[in-house]
């Protein structure tokens, strides 16, 4: 059985497609990173296993 699916990323984040130990997304707000991550991570995992430590800094205010 096969499964395609296709998703729109920024420019800046088509790296997450590129065979690398650790992947580093930084910027400012409203980059579209953490969704643009976890739809890669979900359709990678669905091709094959794989084990994801993905960690997010936030802040309650902007004061």
């Amino acid at each position: 059985m096969s499964h395609s699916a296709d998703i729109e990323l920024p420019k800046k984040l088509q790296f997450l497609w590129e065979p690398s130990r650790f992947k580093i997304a930084y910027g400012g707000r409203g980059g579209a990173k953490s969704w643009a991550v976890a739809r890669t991570l979900l359709l990678m995992g669905a091709q094959k296993p794989l084990r994801v430590l993905c960690a997010r800094e936030f802040q309650n205010s902007i004061s």
